[in-house]
């Protein structure tokens, strides 16, 4: 267990202890005297009442705040008192230490505020500008950070008067934005009254809505503000109306939310279905619509959440249709997208019209089936979409990180503007999708592959950049055959690598500054990012106002690609620095621009490139501490014909562009893919594992508000875990549960401490393979009455607990048929 000093407290005088005190650490009451020590905790119940003693030990509990030590004497009187601090906060321990270095992660990227933002007289602090994003980063920053509400206002008060929330808010500069001239005919942008706060829908998405209750219901949870939430629930149900009575959001055929055809949840069309040139927009008259499953598994989710809160402030009446509502969705939904392993992730009105994706669409498994896992779907159907990305998991291909794709298998074709085959939302590989399936697998007794995954997602963090990235590339890691041959520059190269330069030739980069160079590059035959180059002492140096405008390279030769090492200093604002021009036998030409940052980079300080480029080399100087060269790949279009020749030509101002290498290929542009991909915050993936780690694995689930009822599942034991230690706790309302976990298997036993600030816990604790309780005692040997459940064949003992209480169970238990075997 991490070790915590016991906090000593002499009971002689009255006294504010101001080091403040963690739940369940021990504290030492020393110089007591009186009959009997009494303690009270934040909200002033009693918590502990025992027998005194000169020195009496305790393990501090309860809620939150100021708690009181009384000693009483032989009346009852008390003769002695003290006041101490509790205060906690959220972390998980465990003795091996790789949770508590996954949970570490997640924290760094869920506790950063992006936007913060004055309007209408208040400064409002998100998580992430997007409702969608804020909302979904939400149910795990609110373990760390007290200020939950503010996205939420935010989007109520600016909701349009039809309940349709807006998607996300812009200020500043970025309020300049071509989603005015796109999206105001459609009514989806709005620009407030002083001009610097805009307002903006996605045409194609529907789930803000939804995704607006659910925030509402994280952050009343975490809050337990009941007069917040009431004060909600009206822009909450017009929201949810909107997205069952627009017509553009919902489908009379079918009876469930609609949208246009989009890779499960995400923003964009495909080629098929883009009407506006773009991907972007809908029309009631154009638009092929189509049913979405995630939308409503989500829609459903968010109805029984809205129905919850209304029962709670006594709205009943109103709460009963949602919650039929969400059932018949569900029904709905099963019959037109059920597959029997999966859900279909889109459904069209018109099936007629054909869509040459080269996929069967029917087969693909995409994001929101394991978000549904946590949306109240049957358990059958939890079960059915577990096995079958443990089926993915055993048959990945080649160089996958795991079985956690946005969409598998994806798409060769129709969406190659906005997601490349493999990247991003058409077949990435995100910690979302691996957070949301581990969070089922736990919750539907799948625990030894929830905890799998949680051990590959951190693998994965740590062999890559030491963090939990949004996406990762899901394939396409095939090294084709091919050849090189590098081409001779020499008679061309008159700037030198080094200032001052070598005799005839001119400094490098047109620089004076002695030292200030790229004298450390390597030179002769060199081999970066898998392509060979001749280098020599000097290179190429392009620069229009230095009187070398363009060379000419002779080649005759046919290839498939052309790979050039260089750099650039000084780019003009429009990022264009020069032109490649192959030349063709007979005339013909094919000419690339060379722009910065897609195909080249600046040599000082280089940032990320593009695809089809790399940073080859980096080093650094008298002057720089990092200075770096550029690989990038151009294919040629005519393969088989012969180049006659390379023309490069500088471009307009002061840029200087520097070749130091060229090399043709027989094969197309290849670099080894990086294994990190784009589309969205990082945030939103470390969420869906921290719920992961905390529902799931520590096992801590509010089942109310404040933690004043949790149902707490510690599965420790399908991790292998002999000892964990776990604080959840709400900032914004200082609730929350902690426990020690120790877990003795050769004498068979689990040692359970634990405490909270709420009102009742419900212990659901799974015993391993082939275990029978045999008896739950508290510490002062207490039998507690208890049930055994078995949950796809794991055994589970079930028992409750009530609060406030400081308290250490014991459960034995005995493994069934050891006996007989022995």
């Amino acid at each position: 267990m991490p070790t915590l000093t016991p906090v000593v407290i002499s009971m002689k005088v009255f006294a504010l202890v101001h080091t403040p005190v963690a739940p369940l650490q021990e504290v030492v009451l020393t110089d007591v005297q009186g009959e009997r020590v009494q303690v009270f905790d934040g909200t002033g119940r009693l918590y502990i009442d025992l027998p005194a003693q000169p020195e009496r030990r305790f393990r501090a509990g309860g809620s939150c705040g100021w708690q009181e030590v009384r000693v009483l004497d032989a009346e009852g009187k008390a003769v002695q008192q003290v006041r101490f601090r509790l205060r906690a906060h959220t972390f998980v321990w465990d003795s091996s230490g790789e949770f508590a270095r996954l949970f570490h992660l997640c924290q760094l990227e869920v506790s950063r505020w992006e936007t913060v933002l004055a309007w209408q007289g208040r400064v409002y602090r998100l998580f992430l500008g997007w409702l969608r994003d804020n909302t979904h980063v939400l149910k795990a920053s609110r373990y760390f950070e007290p200020q939950v509400k503010d996205g939420i206002d935010l989007f109520r008060e600016s909701q349009r008067e039809d309940g349709m929330i807006w998607d996300f808010v812009v200020q500043g500069e970025h309020a300049e934005h071509f989603w005015e001239s796109m999206y105001t005919p459609m009514r989806f942008f709005w620009r407030s009254p002083d001009g610097k706060t805009c307002f903006v829908r996605m045409p194609v998405e529907n789930d803000v809505e939804y995704l607006f209750v659910e925030a509402l219901y994280y952050a009343w949870q975490a809050t337990g503000d009941d007069e917040w939430m009431k004060g909600h629930l009206d822009a909450a149900v017009r929201a949810m109306r909107y997205s069952v009575t627009d017509p553009l959001r919902y489908s009379q055929k079918f009876g469930l939310l609609k949208r246009a055809y989009t890779i499960d949840t995400w923003d964009f069309l495909s080629t098929y279905d883009t009407i506006d040139g773009i991907g972007l927009c809908i029309s009631p008259d154009k638009t092929r619509f189509g049913v979405m499953f995630g939308d409503n598994t989500g829609y459903a989710m968010s109805c029984e959440r809205l129905a919850e809160m209304l029962e709670h402030v006594g709205r009943r009446e109103e709460a009963q249709p949602y919650r039929q509502q969400a059932q018949e969705i569900r029904q709905r939904l099963n019959a037109i997208a059920w597959k029997g392993t999966h859900f279909q992730h889109h459904v069209p009105e018109d099936p007629s019209f054909v869509r040459d994706f080269g996929v069967k669409e029917e087969e693909q498994v995409s994001l929101s089936n394991a978000y549904s896992l946590n949306r109240n779907i049957s358990r059958e159907q939890a079960v059915a979409i577990l096995r079958t990305y443990q089926k993915l998991r055993d048959n990945l291909p080649d160089g996958s990180p795991g079985e956690w794709y946005m969409i598998y298998p994806p798409f060769p074709k129709g969406w190659e503007r906005h997601a490349p085959l493999w990247e991003y939302m058409n077949g990435g590989v995100s910690p979302i999708v691996a957070g949301e399936l581990a969070h089922g697998a736990f919750e539907h007794g799948f625990e030894p592959y929830g905890v799998d995954i949680l051990r590959r997602v951190l693998r994965l963090a740590e062999r890559t950049d030491g963090r939990i990235r949004f996406c990762y590339r899901g394939g396409g890691f095939e090294k084709p055959a091919r050849t090189f041959q590098p081409l001779d520059i020499s008679a061309h190269a008159h700037m030198s690598s080094t200032v001052p330069p070598a005799q005839g030739k001119q400094p490098w980069m047109n620089l004076d500054e002695e030292g200030n160079d790229l004298s450390a590059l390597p030179s002769g035959e060199q081999v970066f990012e898998e392509v060979p180059f001749h280098l020599g002492d000097a290179c190429i140096g392009l620069n229009r106002q230095k009187g070398h405008a363009d060379v000419r390279i002779p080649v005759q030769r046919s290839f498939a690609s052309l790979y050039l090492l260089h750099a650039v200093s000084n780019p003009p604002a429009t990022g264009v620095c020069g032109t490649l021009t192959l030349v063709y036998d007979g005339g013909a030409e094919h000419t690339e621009y060379i722009h910065t940052p897609t195909n080249v980079l600046g040599w000082v300080f280089p940032q990320e490139p593009s695809q089809n480029t790399r940073i080859a080399w980096t080093g650094r100087n008298s002057k720089w501490t990092r200075i770096g060269i550029t690989v990038s790949g151009f294919n040629n279009p005519h393969p088989d014909k012969t180049v006659t020749a390379i023309r490069l030509e500088a471009g307009h101002g002061s840029a200087t562009w520097a070749v130091m290498g060229a090399t043709t290929c027989d094969a197309p542009v290849y670099f080894v893919p990086n294994p990190i991909s784009t589309g969205g915050p990082d945030a939103w993936a470390a969420a869906a594992v921290a719920c992961a780690l905390v529902e799931g694995l520590a096992g801590v689930k509010d089942i109310r508000t404040a933690f004043r009822e949790v149902v707490l599942s510690p599965r420790w034991v399908a991790a292998g875990e002999g000892s964990a230690s776990v604080c959840i706790c709400y900032p914004a309302s200082e609730g929350y549960v902690a426990y020690n976990y120790h877990h003795l298997p050769e004498e068979k036993k689990i040692s359970l401490t634990l405490t909270g600030s709420g009102e009742r816990v419900r212990v659901r604790l799974p015993l391993p393979s082939g275990a029978v309780a045999k008896a739950v005692r508290t510490d002062d040997d207490t039998p507690v009455p208890v049930t055994t459940v078995s949950v796809e064949g794991t055994p589970h003992v079930h028992f409750e607990i009530a609060l406030p209480v400081s308290v250490t169970l014991r459960i034995e238990y005995e493994i069934v048929g050891e006996k007989d075997r022995l």
